[in-house]
């Protein structure tokens, strides 16, 4: 087998990939919280269901970023 090293190009890829994952799960939940008063008015929406929605989005996430490790 061959080892391959980071070559230049590829290890600038590493900082931007972070940073608009970063960015965009940020807006999202962000997002997320300033429509939760709309969304309980609307839906019924308990403290706790809102809770539970917003860690399974963080819980989604983490799962995500593990897959994609592999």
């Amino acid at each position: 087998m061959v080892k391959r090293s980071l070559q230049r190009p590829a290890a600038g890829l590493v900082p931007a990939g972070l940073a608009v994952i970063a960015v965009t799960y940020g807006l999202a939940r962000y997002g997320f919280g300033l429509f939760l008063p709309q969304f309980r008015g609307e839906f019924g929406v308990t403290a706790a269901t809102a809770g539970g929605i917003a860690a399974g989005s963080y819980l989604a996430y983490c799962l995500t970023a593990l897959l994609a490790q592999r």
